[in-house]
């Protein structure tokens, strides 16, 4: 798991990036919630699925 950023327009988000092949699966989480959140869900997904979490 990578700790990524992605910046545009003076915006900064902050993502996590299981990685894995196939097709993307974008976790995002509630209010009061992070990205860490996904942790569980994305180890055992990463093996079929690429996994971000923002």
């Amino acid at each position: 798991m990578l700790d990524k950023y992605y910046y545009h327009a003076g915006l900064r988000l902050h993502y996590l990036d299981w990685g894995g092949g196939g097709e993307a699966v974008l976790f995002l989480h509630g209010t009061t919630g992070n990205a860490h959140h996904w942790d569980f869900c994305a180890r055992k997904l990463q093996g079929v699925f690429r996994v971000l979490a923002l």
